[in-house]
This record gives C-alpha cells, structure tokens and sequence, in this order.
C-alpha cells in the first residue's frame, strides 16, 4: 500500500463546463496513489457538486465536501482543514495539471529538504492557445531572499500555483476570509515570509490556468478589486522588514497600474473617477529612479508609458 504524500485542495464553484476535465488530469497523475484530493463545493448553482460526486465515488481517495460559507478564502480553510499528509497543494476546479506535476514537486521538495516546490504556470484561452510562458530558471532562495523575490516578481510571484506546501511549517497559516480577491497575495506574503528554503523550477510548465468568459477580471467590475491597493499590500508594507519596503511599495505601484487597467476595461471609470485619479496621481508621482531599481522591465515600461500618456498606455497595455 502507498502511503499517501500530497493533499490537494480543489475548490469547486459553478465549473460545470470544465470540471470533469480538471479531475481527470487530477486522476491521470502519475503518483496518483499518493495523492489526497480533497473537492471543496462552494454551494454551486450549476451541475458541479454531482459532476464532483461522481469521481469521489470512482475514486476512493477523493473525497468531496460542501463548504456553506460563501468565498474561495473560506473554500480553501476548510480544505485545510482536512490535510493530513506531509504535503499539501492548491487547485481550481477549472485549471489544468500536467500529469507528472505533483510527482515534480514532490521530488524538488524532498530532494532538497525545502518548505515550498515551485513549477511554472502558463495561462491558456479556451481555444487552447497557451498567452504566457516564463524564462526558464532553476534556482533555490533561503530566507529573506524569497519574499523579497517574490515582490519583485523574478521567477517567483505572489499566488499558490502551482505550489507543494510542506505541512509541519505552514498548518497554522490560513487564508483571510474578508479578503474576496487577490487572496493569493497575503497568503503566499505570509507562507514565503516564514519559509526557509524555496526550490524554483520555471522551465517546467506544470499548471494551465485558463482563462474563459466567467473569469472574474473578465465580467464587470466589482469592488473587492480595490483590496490589493487599500488593504493587502498597504498591510505587507506595514509589516515588512524596512530594508524590502520600498520593494513592497513598488509592488503596490503595479498594483495600482493593474487597477487603472482594469477600470477602464470593466467601464468603471466613471464610477470611481476620485479614486482612478488618485491612482493615477500615485503612479506619475512615482519615481523612475524607484521603478528602474525595484520593478520589472515589463512592468517598469508600462510605468513609463502611463507617465507619457495615459491614454496611449490603456491602448497598448495588457495585463
């Protein structure tokens, strides 16, 4: 009998159209004995919950709840909840896995003794088209390097894919249940903050997060967007050390950007337009010397590009 290594919590909501697919990736891992697969419904409208049903009564190492408090935060603590494996990991219910992923991060974690694997994650339109791939490196950070990294978003970033989580260091940390978007961010600020060591393969696509119509970015506007610019990095910049707060402001810089991005394309612009302005105030005021120092290459030309011309910027840029 194969003891069982990782959790992975899978949270479920309103998936009907993709979620057979995603569990059958799930069932086709290669170390899918070793696997723990915990399906978290968030009181979905649509046929997901019996779609789940099924596979958790094919396979006897899924296993399927139904979490009554509404948000994905709320979905993921209770998945929590039930990890009991030395590992655990993190899963939507319409993203797709590579069938050797989980074999993948296991041997990074395991071979070189580190709190957290990271593989790399591409993003793929519902036509299948793969729009994003990362510049291959392979690399182990210690300590305060990793948040650090993170912020600044070299090869590392601020969401929990794909990503094994040793247990013993990180059963104590949940996701906040206030926060309704972007929750990735304090969660991973808080797990990369009291990690040792982080093993970083980016050469490895391993994750397929696809992107379709009932995206949230992709519908209307909805107010938990503001939370990374008025509550999440606001809160990592008053708790960072003092030698990364200047990074942790340039993170939220970016944020801000996404946000004006955002603003416009949702056709919400109006709505906010005091606070549209004061972002846009932020991100002119902000210094080049700062953005050259602290931010992406990517991310530092769209800096510049909003500082020209705001409107050239919202014509070319896409996040």
């Amino acid at each position: 009998m194969c003891l069982q290594q990782i959790t992975v919590v899978v949270t479920i909501y309103n998936t009907e159209k993709y979620l057979e697919k995603t569990l059958r990736h799930l069932a086709s891992q290669s170390i899918f004995s070793k696997l723990k697969i915990i399906l978290i419904d968030n009181n979905s409208k649509d046929n997901s919950f019996s779609i789940a049903k099924k596979f958790s009564s094919d396979y006897s190492n899924m296993y399927l709840y139904n979490c009554e408090k509404q948000g994905l935060p709320a979905s993921r603590n209770y998945g929590l909840q039930h990890v009991d494996t030395p590992f655990f990991c993190f899963l939507d219910g319409d993203d797709l896995v590579d069938r050797r992923l989980y074999e993948t991060l296991l041997n990074m974690i395991e071979n070189h003794d580190s709190d957290i694997s990271v593989a790399e994650i591409s993003f793929m339109l519902e036509n299948g088209k793969i729009i994003r791939k990362a510049k291959k490196v392979n690399k182990i950070l210690h300590g305060k390097e990793i948040v650090k990294t993170a912020l600044l978003q070299n090869y590392l970033d601020m969401s929990v894919f794909p990503k094994l989580y040793r247990t013993e260091t990180f059963k104590e940390i949940r996701f906040d249940e206030t926060l309704l978007y972007a929750e990735d961010i304090k969660y991973s600020y808080e797990t990369q903050k009291k990690a040792h060591k982080v093993i970083i393969d980016t050469g490895y696509v391993g994750m397929y997060y696809c992107i379709h119509n009932a995206s949230m970015v992709r519908n209307k506007f909805d107010t938990n967007f503001f939370l990374p610019v008025e509550k999440i990095l606001p809160y990592i910049i008053d708790d960072i050390d003092a030698e990364f707060k200047e990074i942790a402001r340039a993170k939220l810089i970016h944020e801000k950007l996404k946000l004006i991005h955002i603003l416009n394309k949702t056709n919400a612009k109006e709505k906010y337009l005091e606070k549209y302005h004061c972002y846009l105030e932020d991100v002119k005021r902000y210094s080049i010397s700062s953005g050259i120092k602290y931010l992406r290459l990517s991310i530092f030309l769209s800096l510049m590009l909003m500082k020209i011309s705001p409107k050239l910027y919202l014509k070319f840029k896409k996040f």
